[in-house]
C-alpha cells in the first residue's frame, strides 16, 4: 500500500483530469469560464486545497497528534502548496482536447478554404473571359 501519510496522487489528479470523462461541451464550458474568471477558479481551488490539508490535521488529531503537529504533518505531507494550487489551475485552464489534433484540424480548415478560395477565383476569371467573348460576338 505505501507509507502512513501517502497520498494518493495518481487518483486525484484523475479526478482533476476528470475533463476526459464528462461531454465535451461542458468541458469546454468550464474551459472558457476558468480563462474569463482566473481568479474565481484560483480561489475554488485554494479552497479545496485547504479543505484537503484540514481532513487530514483532523485524521492527524484523532491518532493523537496535537493540534499544532498535527497542521504541521498534514502541510508536510500535503507538498508545496503553491506549486500544487498553481498546476491545478493549470489544469482547469487547459484545453478540453488535445491542442496537436486542433491545430491540424484548422490548418486542414485553412487548406481547404484557401483552396476553394482558389477554385472560385479561377472559375470566375474564366466566366468573365467566356462572357466578354459572347458580347464581342
Amino acid at each position: 500500500m505505501g507509507a502512513p501519510g501517502w497520498r494518493d496522487h495518481e487518483g486525484a489528479t484523475r479526478k482533476l483530469r476528470g475533463l476526459e470523462k464528462m461531454s465535451w461541451i461542458k468541458a469546454t464550458v468550464q474551459f472558457l469560464h476558468a480563462w474569463r474568471h482566473p481568479d474565481e477558479i484560483a480561489r475554488e481551488v485554494e479552497a479545496e486545497l485547504r479543505f484537503h490539508i484540514e481532513m487530514r490535521t483532523r485524521a492527524n488529531i484523532e491518532v493523537g497528534m496535537r493540534p499544532d503537529q498535527a497542521q504541521l504533518a498534514a502541510r508536510q505531507s500535503f507538498g508545496d502548496f503553491d506549486r500544487i494550487k498553481t498546476k491545478c489551475c493549470e489544469i482547469n485552464r487547459s484545453l478540453p482536447v488535445d491542442s496537436t489534433v486542433l491545430k491540424m484540424a484548422i490548418y486542414i480548415t485553412i487548406a481547404v478554404l484557401a483552396g476553394g478560395a482558389a477554385l472560385w477565383a479561377v472559375n470566375m476569371s474564366h466566366a468573365e473571359n467566356r462572357s466578354a467573348r459572347y458580347s464581342q460576338s
